[in-house]
């Protein structure tokens, strides 16, 4: 009688995600593709007592990274040694998935169960990443900006969870859902949104984003979270203006982020891995250089070319529309 009463009220009551039997994935570790120490998730509830889910990472990659990530120059990028940056971040447990199609906010945009930041799928100058020359992702297709690991694409499999067999969750998105690395469910091919996730059987409390490294002349290109399905409870503006993006209401030009080092300041020591490949003396890109290269041919533009008045959507995927952009944005 008591298990029918049960089954009974979970009917009255619906559900949210993250599923609680995404929740309990994560807490518990079920699907193995958490790293130890790494990647926490909490119940919780906020100063106004609305549920909430606390994620903290330690920020810190636990498999190789490059010694030189190389930009437009023929040197390395500075600031490319990964340091330890444990960062949390606060979602709604109770979220559905919209009819809108918000756009994301440069920086974080969701958390990896490997302990790392999800970007999303622009470069701070409003550039679809996939337009970066080669070297600028290592073998795990993720980077290092401002000496915080992230990746803006699907991660290697190697790399986040990479024992667990099957489609299974490898982090969580601002947004709070789930982010899956396969577009499987129950062993079929599910048509994905232009954000990159789907509903499993058309239930929009179920929906998930799908980060796949794929194969072939596409593998790592698929972005991780290029658009949000949902309002985020840590609620950042989006300093590129995506069109046919929904801009966030309501949002604050640093968002809610809480950076909290001292948070996971107990698992340093635990999971420190010697895993980082030896680096070597490479010549790096001096500032002046970059600003040389970011400012070519833009001085001389009139305010009277700027016609664009947004982004377009997925980013520039040419550098010269990503100039001009950033140039006319300084027109008055």
């Amino acid at each position: 009688m008591k298990l029918i009463l049960c089954f009974l009220l979970s009917l009255l009551e619906p559900v949210f995600m993250l599923t609680q039997r995404e929740f309990t994935i994560l807490n518990e570790n079920s699907h193995g593709s958490v790293i130890e120490g790494a990647f926490v998730i909490e119940e919780d509830y906020d100063d106004a007592g609305v549920a909430v889910y606390k994620i903290s990472i330690t920020g810190y990659p636990q498999h190789a990274t490059a010694d030189c990530y190389m930009s437009q120059l023929d040197c390395c990028r500075s600031n490319v040694e990964p340091v330890e940056s444990p960062a949390s971040m606060t979602i709604y447990r109770d979220v559905e998935m919209t009819e809108n199609v918000y756009c994301t906010p440069l920086g974080t945009v969701g958390m990896s169960t490997g302990g790392t930041h999800f970007y999303n799928h622009l470069e701070s100058e409003c550039a679809n990443v996939n337009i970066m020359v080669d070297g600028t992702f290592d073998e795990c297709n993720g980077h290092t900006g401002n000496n915080i690991y992230h990746f803006h694409r699907a991660p290697n499999p190697d790399c986040v969870g990479g024992s667990t067999p099957g489609p299974h969750i490898i982090g969580v998105s601002l947004d709070g859902f789930a982010v899956y690395n396969s577009d499987k469910y129950k062993g079929v091919t599910q048509d994905l949104d232009e954000c990159g996730g789907f509903a499993p059987e058309g239930d929009p409390t179920k929906y998930r984003y799908v980060a796949q490294y794929g194969s072939g002349d596409e593998q790592g290109t698929d972005f991780v979270i290029p658009c949000f399905r949902a309002v985020p409870y840590e609620n950042a503006c989006c300093a590129c203006n995506e069109c046919d993006r929904v801009t966030l209401p309501n949002c604050n030009r640093r968002g809610k982020r809480s950076f909290k080092p001292e948070y996971h300041s107990y698992m340093f020591n635990s999971w420190r891995t010697d895993k980082h490949i030896a680096r070597r003396s490479v010549e790096q890109c001096k500032g002046s250089d970059l600003r040389t290269w970011r400012a070519e041919f833009t001085d001389a533009i009139s305010c009277d070319l700027c016609t664009i008045t947004c982004v377009p959507t997925g980013g520039f995927t040419n550098w010269e529309d990503t100039k001009l952009y950033n140039r006319c944005k300084t027109c008055t």
